[in-house]
């Protein structure tokens, strides 16, 4: 969207012209009065002449009188003006308005919609209902639960906003910082524009080393005996970018200062100006500067001068940063175009972890905005907050808190002996009765009854229409002698012959026996034929001796009294997993008993469960309760409701982060902080009575748990402090149960219509504000859960934009004063735009007059939830003393906190008839103070100067592209600027697709199905041809029949994960929950309650390894070593994969037959720490050739890549995140003479072409220039001393020296050249992508030699060459194949160095026809290619495919996501001309090339991802291949080091003919020969030939080879009698099995 300025108009209003139509020296200015009672004189002194000081000394034209204004407009000279505002009377004197290219901007956005959504359901056209509920002063009707009737989730609403956040900073400190380049982020509602989010370097180009010696060029550091030995403090460098280095030097008795020998030193220290050591350094350093320490400094002893590399530090946006998640969706209601308030403010990111020092500096330092004159205002979020263990539950601080302090009033904790935890009970399973045979005699006296005599379950049966009780599968046979009165068994008591229950035999007899067998419960009847009063019932219950029920249950035994539970016997005799779960819930506790010991055993009589025969149940009591001294305490509920306990975890407070928050706010920062999410109350300050309400722990360490967290609850001096906002809108849970914290929130739909608390918002006076929290939507990645499983809710305008889709661009609801403390930063950011001296004390004070108190409070709802000391689930029979988990507490304390955030914009409507505090002046004084006072907002008197008009101007000079050889410069022109004006300026981009680099880890561990014979097999990780796994995903397997396994991706029917409801579910792997195995090899057995086809033969056991797989029939007690070839029917779904440590596995039986599941959750840790794979299996009783497997989630930074995470913000080098250009992401012109200049200059290639960097002036509207770049790079390379190679090979030293600082593709940055290095023992090899510059010099080093750049090894010079001048020989390839660098005169083949280029490869389809397909020739990835029929092309990610289809008269191509000819180009086809038909894949995966006039006819793309050439595995990434010859026998692989040797899963003492030898491009190895001295290694690319130059290093101590083509190499020995030559295949990427990478 173009950008306005004072030549373009908005709102249709144009520049008025305000200069005199006669006299150019006169300009219109509305002078304005301080009181209309001076009008009169003021009219007679100005339209007359007078001799008054400050009054033109004649008659002044006046242009518009308003007589009931104090505003008159004059024509006056610019000095006239100056002088007139010097009047007592005046109280400014401006220009209109109009004239200065300003317009009446009343409204800066409006947002229409009818899908303003309380539902917790995503959907991409919702918009966060926070929007349409802060702009209404009271709550729309039937808005929210239940969303049916007359009641919606959706509201339809226009909503206003005359404020955007216009010359706001607003800083997130979260989780990091999302993508810039976030639709929702954006300048304009529709996602174009600029990015606003600032990716600011907040270390600011401060010095991080100095550095010298011989690796870095230029520096001077040798010792010098002339230079004076000592210590000198407190000097500063000169030279480089920035300012403010200050460094101690120490130099030793050889006049050494460090480098590169002696004992001194230079150590950087805090600079005069500095804030402390966090920003010591100086700042605005650029890397790579020099600067110099005078010897002058050091004593002046005449050693020449220290000159020092500088190497800056840079803020990372690597670790912490781009997740996509809680931050990402915090920023988005913060300042989102579409969800969120502040949609014109500039958005700055950084993480909770950083220092918030960072925020100070950057406050204190800002410069002044040209368009506001004064710093921008700073608004700060912060949703996150301290917090300890919960106080209930599994470690919690209940159990070792000795005493709680109330109010001055101590409590302790229930008397010592209660039950506090026990073994499990024996005798819980299902009691089946033994099926028994009844007999009973009927005879028929009259007709109104029947007389009966024998027995059932219950003993006799004797009397007139007695009742039957006995059990199903039991026998009742009824000997009836009844004359008339036939006698029937119905299901209800009818007479006639309908109704008749089923399989009884002889039903409707009057003589003989009257069978039945009941296979159903229930009650049934007997019944005459003729007379409804001849009836009796038949009772059937479960075929159980437990009767089913509900049983208040009192153990005996032990030494103690009063333990009960409650006990739910089920329909099959079994007892509820609840009930041995908990006690009996009483508020008091009495429940939990007393007086008991520790193994204790008990038991719980039958006859207390009905008496129906069962065996009693017994258990033991292994720990009973204490005072806390050894965490054994139990508290009541009485007393924990008494004591205002919450329900979650214990709100904590940090001191010095209080302080660094305090610090903030005193200097005017506007800080808001959620108010956490543990259901606690908080009280308001130190003389609030609740303020030391604290618990003791056994270690007598206090907790004071109603202050709140840090830095929600921080505060400064006069008033200032952190604003600390609760979340308003409650779920409609139905499970009353679960209370605050506990409630989940998963299971619900949507936000009742009542403005009630959040169910877990912490409360009380400590809040200063409510917002909605719950159900809001905004950015939040797609694969990543948040109510529920994760959510693919794309935000619908990347359709519009026509860009790459992405999972980053994607909506989702999410819950938590996390999302209410942003909706409130939002809104206070929307002030700031109008009140900049807006300080939170003043915010306060706003809340206090315009934020009404609407969110509803009750007096039933504050109290504790259920104690479950045994660490069990929440207590379900808590539902007595507290359905309400809503209440504000205040009923409790009428000081609780009501106000709902209310955003006013109209001054005249939505004030109440209130003053509404006038522009720019939010409580401030002349004098600089701030009021206090909640009814008066007075106006500030402020003097306004109509000044010459200020202009900026900016353009650029250098290379047309950003480049890093030679600076792009860009000025700042500007007039009527004063000198040493800051003008401050952002780097953005208006780039709006992804980057073309996931963040890619293959480490799925072994991912193979096979067969005890091992015969049949799936290889089931294909990543590159669409067999890929990410987090979220399903599949159905299908391993039932003797034959190869399936894998079908079913995530399209996502089953919802199960709901486990028995403890005893809960096994512990790698501990002692396994059943079999070792300590690190086994597992745990559960049987199928059904049996399901495995491979052709039935099986019930299933084998769960600790090591993530699963056996079936038999155990698999083994380690990785040679795993693939376990001869078990075995499914490996991550085995052994790296760093991950398996945690627990849990299984349960649900549903009724035949439909019932079988579902199995295996969960394990990252490294022992963070949460690795969660992964559910179901088996299904109505589909048993199924086996469905959901990755709910994948440990993904550390293990497996998501095709569709990509590198979002290509301005940023992904392994160290630094800036492609030197320069940070915000700055400042410093004018003189009206004009300033920066520079930019790239410092690491881009990942994508026609990128466009956009410098902008910092403020709102302000100017900015286009600076293009693209992924090209120039790289240097320094050569000399050429030794001829003469001894026929590749071994010994030979070709050219690499000297330090060469760079290349392979070797950048960090991984450049930093020593001499012989080519002959770096693999003879140049990288390169196409269209990168090489500049070589090859003089000025040691030796002579020439080079010349050939398309073959000692050719003539390629056309490529632009400059063969030997100290900057330059070439640029343009397309993919391999280049050779020879010496013309004494070269050799052995010595030639290759210049491998990748990136753009050209094919050309020479034939085809319908039968065979194309014919095509060319290079891929794999290498070159002759003649080949439907090839899979092989390509790398992000590079550029041109297809020149020479048969497209008859066979036309097309590249889609799909082999169906008629599906659409793909995403990332730049042309479809046929000649040069073009396409750049973004991701891995598999495409399609198709003649779009034969169905059928064409190949796949397979795009892999390759670490290497992306420099991100560069630096050392391979794996370790031990390898030892046997002569003149074999070759073994594994053995010393077997733990290392994986190439396909772990392969140990395994010969070559036994496993052959896989790898592919992209796999680099470290081969590790056991017996070098004898049998040295070569790998040669053909048989018996020269070594490979795809070998990096040919010591034989570290052989390092990475294959760079598809194809046979070949690995022989040249000892004597060696092994035989063996070849190794370099294949097309189609699956992997490693467990570590």
């Amino acid at each position: 969207m173009p950008e306005l300025g004072s030549d373009k108009p908005r709102n249709r209003v144009l520049p008025t012209a305000n200069k005199h139509p006669s006299d150019s020296n006169m300009v219109e200015f509305v002078v304005t009065l301080k009181s209309k009672d001076d009008l009169t004189a003021f009219y007679n002194d100005m339209e007359n002449t007078s001799s008054i000081t400050n009054i033109p000394d004649r008659k002044c034209e006046c242009r518009i009188r308003r007589q009931l204004s104090r505003n008159t407009n004059y024509w006056l000279t610019r000095e006239e003006a100056t002088s007139l505002v010097n009047d007592t009377r005046v109280e400014t004197v401006e220009e209109p308005a109009e004239a200065k290219g300003a317009w009446k901007d009343v409204d800066a956005w409006t947002q229409t919609s009818s899908k303003f959504a309380k539902s917790t359901d995503s959907d991409p056209n919702d918009i966060n209902w926070a929007i349409a509920r802060m702009r209404e002063k009271t709550n729309p009707s039937n808005w929210g639960s239940p969303g049916t009737g007359s009641d919606s989730y959706d509201l339809t609403r226009t909503v206003v906003s005359e404020l955007s956040g216009k010359n706001v900073d607003v800083v997130v400190m979260d989780d990091g910082g999302p993508h810039p380049n976030t639709l929702e982020y954006s300048a304009n509602a529709d996602g174009s524009g600029l990015a606003r989010m600032i990716r600011k370097d907040w270390d600011d180009g401060r010095v991080w080393y100095v550095l010298g010696g011989s690796d870095y060029a230029g520096t001077v550091t040798a010792a010098d005996s002339n230079r004076t030995a000592g210590t000198y403090s407190g000097i500063y460098p000169t030279g480089g970018s920035g300012s403010g280095l200050k460094v101690d030097v120490v130099v030793d008795s050889n006049g050494a200062v460090g480098w590169p020998f002696g004992s001194g030193s230079t150590t950087i220290v805090n600079n005069d100006a500095s804030y402390g050591s966090l920003f010591k350094g100086g700042e605005n350093y650029r890397e790579g500067d020099l600067v110099t320490i005078p010897d002058s400094a050091l004593g002046g002893g005449g050693a020449p001068d220290i000159v020092l590399y500088v190497q800056i530090k840079n803020y990372s946006y690597d670790d912490g940063h781009s997740k996509q998640e809680h931050g990402a969706h915090c920023t988005g209601n913060v300042a989102g175009n579409t969800q969120g308030w502040a949609r014109d403010a500039n958005i700055y990111n950084l993480t909770y972890y950083d220092d918030p020092q960072y925020v100070l500096k950057f406050h204190k330092e800002k410069p002044i905005n040209p368009e506001t004159g004064r710093p921008n205002p700073t608004v700060m979020n912060n949703s996150w907050g301290y917090r300890l263990s919960s106080w209930a539950g599994y470690n919690g601080f209940n159990v070792k808190t000795k005493q709680i302090i109330y109010r001055g009033t101590n409590y302790s904790p229930l008397p010592s002996g209660g039950a506090f935890e026990w073994g499990a009970w024996s005798n819980i399973s299902a009691q089946p009765s033994t099926p028994t045979t009844y007999s009973i005699s009927v005879t028929a006296p009259n007709s109104s009854w029947y007389t009966l005599s024998g027995n059932d379950r219950g003993g006799s049966v004797s009397g007139n229409n007695q009742s039957v009780d006995i059990k199903v599968g039991d026998t009742i046979e009824f000997n009836v002698s009844v004359g008339i009165h036939a006698f029937w068994i119905k299901t209800s008591a009818t007479t006639g012959i309908s109704d008749g229950a089923s399989g009884v035999t002889n039903n409707g007899a009057t003589s003989g026996t009257v069978s039945w067998t009941p296979t159903a419960v229930g009650i049934y009847y007997y019944i005459c034929q003729l007379h409804g009063g001849m009836v009796g019932q038949i009772n059937v219950t479960a075929a159980s001796n437990r009767k089913p029920g509900t049983y208040e249950a009192i153990p005996t035994g032990g030494t103690g009294s009063n333990l009960k539970y409650e006990v739910i016997v089920n329909s099959d005799g079994s007892i509820d997993s609840y009930s041995y779960t908990y006690v009996k819930y009483d508020k008091a506790g009495a429940n939990y008993g007393s007086g008991y010991t520790a193994n204790d055993v008990l038991t719980i009589p039958d006859s207390q469960l009905g008496g129906g025969g069962a065996p009693d149940v017994t258990f033991t009591l292994t720990d009973v309760s204490d005072d806390g001294t050894n965490e054994k305490a139990l508290w009541s509920d009485a007393t924990l409701d008494t004591v205002k306990m919450g329900t979650g975890s214990v709100p904590s407070r940090n001191s010095a982060t209080d302080a660094d928050f305090a610090d903030l706010v005193n200097d005017g920062v506007v800080v808001i902080a959620s108010a956490g999410n543990s259901d606690f109350y908080i009280a308001d300050g130190p003389s609030d009575p609740d303020w030391d309400n604290r618990f003791v722990d056994k270690d007598n360490i206090s907790y004071y748990y109603h202050r709140g967290s840090s830095p929600g609850s921080a505060r400064g001096s006069n008033g200032e402090r952190v604003i600390t906002i609760g979340a308003m809108g409650a779920h409609n849970d139905t499970e009353i149960y679960r209370t605050g914290a506990s409630v989940d929130v998963a299971s619900t739909s949507g936000i009742e219509k009542t403005d009630y608390r959040a169910e877990f918002s912490n409360f009380g006076p400590g809040i200063v504000l409510w917002a909605p929290g719950c159900a809001i939507q905004s950015i939040w990645r797609g694969d990543q859960s948040c109510y529920n499983n994760a959510v693919l809710c794309p935000d619908p305008r990347a359709d519009a934009l026509g860009i790459t889709p992405s999972i980053f661009n994607n909506f989702a609801k999410c819950m938590g004063t996390s999302m209410s403390g942003p909706n409130a930063c939002g809104m206070f950011a929307c002030l700031a735009e109008r009140y900049p001296n807006m300080t939170t004390k003043t915010a306060i004070q706003y809340v206090v007059d315009f934020c009404p108190d609407t969110v509803q409070t009750t007096n039933n709802g504050f109290a504790y939830g259920a104690n479950a000391p045994t660490g069990g689930l929440y207590n379900p029979y808590y539902t007595r003393n507290r359905s309400d988990d809503t209440d504000l507490g205040s009923a409790y304390n009428s000081a609780s906190c009501k106000a709902n955030a209310f955003l006013v914009n109209h001054r005249n409507t939505e004030t109440g008839g209130q003053a509404y505090p006038a522009h720019d002046s939010l409580y401030r004084t002349d004098s600089g103070t701030f009021l206090y006072d909640k009814q008066s907002y007075p106006r500030k008197t402020t003097k306004i100067y109509s000044n010459p008009p200020f202009t900026y101007a900016l353009s650029k000079s250098g290379p047309a592209k950003l480049d890093n050889e030679t600076d792009i410069t860009v000025t700042l022109t500007t007039t009527n600027v004063p000198d040493g004006t800051k003008v401050p300026y952002v780097i953005t981009s208006d780039w709006k697709d992804i980057g073309v680099r996931p963040f890619m880890y293959l480490n799925m561990g072994l991912m193979q199905i096979h067969d005890s014979t091992l015969t049949y097999n799936l290889n089931w990780h294909q990543p590159f041809t669409g067999m890929d796994h990410k987090k979220g995903k399903q599949w159905k397997i299908n391993m039932s029949a003797a034959a190869n396994p399936t894998a079908v991706d079913d995530t399209a029917n996502l089953i919802p994960n199960p709901t486990f409801t028995s403890a005893s579910s809960y096994k512990t792997l790698g501990g002692n929950g396994m059943d079999y195995g070792g300590a690190s090899t086994g597992g745990y057995t559960y049987t199928l309650p059904w049996s399901i086809p495995i491979f052709g033969t039935n099986q019930t056991q299933t084998h769960w390894s600790m090591n993530g797989f699963v056996t079936f029939g038999s155990t698999a007690d083994i380690d990785e070593k040679n795993a693939l070839d376990e001869a078990k029917d075995i499914l490996f779904f991550s085995a052994f994969a790296g760093g991950i440590q398996p945690y627990l596995i849990r299984g349960e039986v649900q549903g009724t037959a035949p439909n019932r599941v079988f579902s199995v959750n295996w969960y394990s840790l990252w490294a022992g720490v963070y949460g690795g794979h969660d992964i559910y299996f179901t088996f299904k009783e109505n589909d048993k050739d199924h086996i469905y497997i959901k990755y709910a989630d994948l440990s993904s930074k550390y293990l497996i890549g998501d095709k569709d995470e990509t590198n979002m913000w290509p301005t940023y080098y992904y392994n160290a995140q630094r800036n492609v250009y030197f320069d940070e992401n915000d700055g400042y012109f410093t004018v003189n003479n009206n004009t300033a200049t920066t520079k930019l200059k790239k410092q690491f290639p881009l990942s994508v072409d026609n990128f466009n960097l956009i410098l902008k002036l910092a403020h709102f509207g302000g100017e900015q220039i286009t600076i293009p770049t693209d992924s090209t790079f120039t790289f240097r390379m320094y050569m000399d001393s050429f030794i001829q190679n003469t001894t026929g090979d590749m071994t010994g030293n030979s070709s050219w020296r690499v000297l330090p600082d060469s760079q290349d593709r392979r070797h950048i940055f960090g991984q450049k050249y930093t020593t001499n290095t012989r080519f002959s023992r770096a693999g003879r090899t140049i990288w390169m992508r196409a269209n990168d510059t090489m500049i070589i010099r090859t003089t000025g080093g040691v030796g002579t030699s020439t080079i010349r750049l050939s398309e073959t090894i000692g050719g003539p010079e390629s056309s490529l060459v632009s400059n063969n001048q030997q100290d900057s020989y330059t070439f640029k390839p343009v397309t993919a194949g391999e280049l050779w660098l020879s010496e013309p005169s004494q070269g050799t083949i052995h010595d030639a160095v290759r210049v491998f280029v990748y990136g753009k490869y050209d094919i050309t389809f020479t034939s085809a026809n319908t039968t065979d397909g194309y014919t095509s020739s060319g290079r891929d990835y794999g290498g070159d290619f002759t003649n080949v029929i439907d090839k899979d092309i092989l390509l790398g990610i992000g590079d550029t495919l041109v297809i020149n289809n020479q048969v497209s008269g008859v066979h036309p191509i097309r590249i889609s996501e799909s082999d169906v000819n008629t599906s659409p180009a793909a995403v990332g086809v730049t042309s479809e001309t046929q000649s040069a038909y073009t396409f750049t894949p973004h991701t891995y995966g598999v495409w399609y090339y198709n003649c779009t006039a034969h169905s059928g006819m064409g190949g796949r793309i397979i795009v892999m991802y390759d670490g290497i050439k992306y420099n991100e595995d560069s630096a050392g990434g391979y794996r370790d291949i031990d390898i030892k010859p046997h002569s003149n026998s074999h070759w073994e692989f594994g053995n010393a080091y077997a733990n290392k040797m994986f190439f396909d899963g772990d392969v140990y003492q395994k010969t070559h003919t036994q496993k052959p030898f896989r790898m592919t491009i992209g796999d680099r190895f470290r081969i590790t020969n056991q017996d070098s001295t004898n049998y040295p290694i070569i790998i040669s690319d053909t048989s018996g030939g020269t070594e490979s130059r795809d070998v990096d290093s040919n010591y034989q101590g570290n052989y390092f080879f990475a294959p760079q083509r598809i194809g046979s190499y070949f690995l022989r020995s040249t000892g004597s009698n060696p092994p035989p030559e063996i070849e190794l295949v370099c294949e097309v990427p189609l699956y992997t099995n490693l467990k570590s990478n």
